[in-house]
């Protein structure tokens, strides 16, 4: 590697570096949770837990400002929400066109995680009723937590069940990041519930889909090859 191309990663680096610390500023409410900010994304970084340690950590609640929104956002450390965190806000992974967003009235997020991509949803579509379905329960209950204020507010509805073909119970792999819960194959220590996307739709009267955000780890097919009309009245899909 040449001098030259070590110099420009190194300055690529202190670029990104940069404008992540400006983001971490612009985001937090208080100089109390920008420090908290900073110093848990360090302990993210140089972590080294195992996965029982990093799935039973607790969550540290964070005073932030998305948008112009004011929230608490409860997120643990060391099993990688922070690391959603920032793709969903500083990198916004999950963006549509403004005029999209604006006039969007029903999204659907499938694998929801503990809701920082519904809370962007939410912060850019001020009229839209938002679905947030996630299996893993305890991401779920950070989910609730984070979604807490449009709960009340009749503007968010967060569901525990996985995306599957029947409504029979399904087991979940868990891996050392909490964002990597999938069905698994054999029976595990975690257990679900199910639901299929007819059976979502017609629980809650879902007539449109304006955005539908699937990032469900491997479960896709059940979207896809199992009668697939949702397709039809589905207008935008963002899909990891």
């Amino acid at each position: 590697m040449s001098l030259t191309t070590i110099a420009r990663d190194a300055i690529k680096k202190v670029i990104t570096a940069s404008q992540k610390l400006v983001f971490c500023l612009s985001i937090s409410s208080t100089p109390g949770a920008f420090f908290q900010l900073i110093r848990n994304t360090k302990r993210f970084v140089w972590s080294k837990k195992t996965i029982g340690e990093a799935q039973q950590e607790k969550p540290v609640v964070y005073r932030m400002r998305p948008g112009k929104r004011q929230a608490d956002l409860y997120l643990r450390t060391l099993s990688g929400d922070l690391a959603i965190f920032y793709a969903v806000f500083w990198r916004r992974i999950y963006s549509l066109p403004d005029a999209v967003l604006q006039k969007a009235e029903t999204i659907i997020d499938l694998g929801a995680h503990v809701g920082m991509s519904s809370l962007f949803f939410r912060t850019y579509s001020p009229r839209a009723t938002l679905y947030a379905v996630e299996p893993d329960f305890s991401n779920y209950e950070l989910l609730l937590k984070n979604l807490q204020k449009d709960i009340s507010a009749q503007k968010a509805v967060a569901i525990h069940a996985a995306i599957s073909d029947s409504i029979a119970p399904v087991y979940l792999q868990k891996t050392h990041f909490s964002y990597n819960s999938s069905i698994a194959a054999i029976p595990t220590p975690w257990q679900a519930p199910s639901i299929s996307m007819e059976k979502l739709l017609s629980a809650y009267g879902i007539e449109k889909i304006d955005a539908l955000k699937i990032d469900i780890e491997g479960a896709e097919h059940f979207l896809f090859d199992h009668d697939p009309r949702w397709l039809s009245i589905t207008d935008h899909i963002l899909i990891e």
